[in-house]
């Protein structure tokens, strides 16, 4: 059996047995763990490009059976994020949290982890994490209406936005008098599109503002929040 190269988000190592390590990943169209043979002696040059938060080129030998491990013949760091800064960690440890609570992925999805660990900084991250929690909710089976009215699917006078009632309202479906302004409309907007273009055109105040209705969905429906991070 031939190997194959994919490139994935490093998740979780666990240790296991006397040389080896247990690899979570995240990849643009599974999740899943592999064994890393011989990673622990010290001149293995794998175990540099497995490490916790590494987007890596990972050759592997895909098993097909589900009660046998795939095996990685060789790994390849691509992208590292710089976990000496602050920030960045304080990132990593929240957005890995919902991340290891994923069961599926997208390509979708993945291409977007992938730019954001391209750019990621100090003035962007709170903008990631946003973008990226909101798109995490799809792939845990919730229908988020990020562009049209849940109700009729047009996106005409679009007038109000609620993650627990399914997204966007137009005016005609939604009654109450509690409108939204055009500028925080426009930023769950682009929650739909590219990570790119919500950092491009979402403001820190509708970006605080989304944060707040996530978490307050999120703890109510999924899962509590990590505490002491963000």
């Amino acid at each position: 059996m031939s190997a194959e190269i994919i490139k994935g988000l490093i998740l979780q190592v666990y240790e296991f047995q006397e040389k080896d390590l247990i690899v979570k990943t995240i990849t643009n169209k599974r999740i899943f763990s592999f064994v890393a043979l011989g990673t622990r002696k010290p001149e293995s040059k794998n175990k540099f490009a497995l490490l916790e938060s590494s987007i890596s080129e990972l050759e592997i030998f895909l098993s097909r059976l589900n009660n046998k491990l795939s095996k990685l013949k060789k790994a390849t760091t691509e992208i590292s994020l710089d976990l000496n800064n602050s920030k960045i960690l304080e990132f990593w440890r929240f957005i890995s949290f919902f991340l290891n609570k994923l069961e599926k992925t997208s390509n979708y999805f993945f291409e977007n982890l992938k730019l954001a660990w391209e750019i990621i900084n100090e003035q962007n991250y709170l903008h990631i994490v946003v973008f990226l929690l909101a798109n995490h909710l799809v792939l845990q089976g919730h229908f988020i209406s990020f562009n049209k009215c849940v109700k009729c699917m047009k996106n005409k006078n679009l007038i109000y936005f609620n993650f627990s009632l399914g997204g966007m309202f137009c005016k005609i479906h939604y009654k109450n008098k509690d409108l939204q302004n055009i500028s925080l409309l426009k930023s769950y907007y682009f929650l739909s599109l590219n990570l790119d273009q919500y950092l491009k055109f979402v403001n820190t105040i509708d970006n605080f503002l989304i944060y707040e209705q996530l978490k307050l969905f999120i703890e109510a429906d999924l899962y509590s929040f990590p505490k002491n991070l963000l």
